[in-house]
């Protein structure tokens, strides 16, 4: 609601995101050590466990990346109602490589997490339409995968500049 262009009550939100380390409010787990991961690549997805989100999917296509680079790990990251999650770890517990795919809960400063990955992935299958963690990903210059769904495609740009989408 506003009244008058000279409102001290407006705000402007800027495009960008800050990367002030001195903003950080606590700290960050390590992924590596919190999941006690090699040193393989590290992909990470951030979302909540919605179906969405594409877990089966995502879990799916990591079978195939597993086949191709056996040290690889996955971490998802998320938060949502306990019967999703338990719906994500059933999923997860009957991949043939459930055992390189990670769950956790929500952990704040997601952007910290973001800089710990080899790889962003998105698994979105509907109703997407922006993709933060996208932008936090190539802010650090982490490379992203990502469906082609909703606005994912404009965020992650043309194929290879900072990702891809499929």
């Amino acid at each position: 609601l506003f009244r008058s262009a000279r409102s001290s009550r407006i705000r402007h939100i800027y495009n960008g995101v800050a990367l002030k380390k001195e903003e950080r409010i606590e700290k960050v787990p390590n992924l590596r050590k919190l999941f006690n991961l090699p040193s393989g690549p590290l992909c990470l997805m951030m979302a909540t466990y919605e179906p969405r989100k594409g877990h089966d999917f995502l879990f799916g296509a990591f079978a195939l990346v597993k086949a191709a680079v056996p040290d690889a790990q996955l971490v998802v990251c998320g938060d949502s109602t306990a019967a999703e999650k338990q719906a994500v770890e059933r999923l997860r517990a009957a991949s043939p490589v459930g055992s390189s795919i990670h769950l956790a809960d929500y952990i704040s400063h997601g952007a910290e997490l973001v800089a710990q990955a080899d790889v962003l992935l998105v698994a979105s299958q509907y109703w997407e339409s922006f993709g933060w963690t996208v932008i936090e990903a190539m802010v650090r210059k982490v490379p992203v995968v990502s469906t082609n769904v909703g606005g994912l495609p404009e965020v992650v740009g043309p194929p290879g500049l900072a990702g891809f989408t499929v």
